[in-house]
């Protein structure tokens, strides 16, 4: 199996099913999606590389970061913060705004995690997290945490959430 399998098999799975989805490479895609702060393109300006971007009239609706191995609340909560500071996607000759509302969605391999208490600290920290949500600036205003494995990922609840907030 490869290194990436889980991301690959979620990039295909929503590349099939939506419109507008772009993968990193990870995900089968060709290339990262660096998110930047403002238009200007620098790597003084490159905060971050989702794994997925749901693009939506022309506007970044959905950002997805999918988590194989580090699965420790100052991991995820750093993925969300240098998210929700970006404002624009840039590749190439593209530059993509955010959309006003946007939806961030990490969804966390547990397949290494025996017992409840993972599960309870996921839920306390999607809690927290919804709790301050919009971060001032920020145009991520809607958090969700899902777990899985490749073998037992539930698909269907990941659709879902994506549909309603599209």
């Amino acid at each position: 199996m490869n290194e990436h399998a889980f991301h690959k098999l979620i990039g295909d799975k929503l590349k099939s099913k939506f419109d507008g989805v772009l993968l990193d490479s990870a995900c089968g895609g060709d290339h990262t999606l660096p998110l930047f702060y403002g238009t200007k393109k620098s790597w003084g300006t490159k905060f971050c590389n989702p794994d997925i971007i749901i693009i939506k009239n022309e506007q970044i609706k959905i950002l997805i970061e999918i988590e194989e191995s580090n699965i420790k609340p100052h991991q995820v909560c750093g993925k969300l913060l240098t998210s929700a500071l970006a404002t624009h996607y840039i590749y190439q000759e593209d530059t993509i705004e955010m959309n006003e509302k946007v939806l961030f969605i990490q969804i966390l391999d547990h397949s290494k995690i025996k017992g409840n208490a993972r599960k309870d600290q996921r839920t306390n920290l999607e809690k927290a997290i919804c709790n301050i949500l919009p971060v001032k600036g920020s145009k991520i205003t809607d958090y969700k945490i899902m777990a899985g494995h490749i073998a037992n990922f539930n698909f269907e609840q990941l659709f879902q959430c994506i549909q309603d907030f599209l």
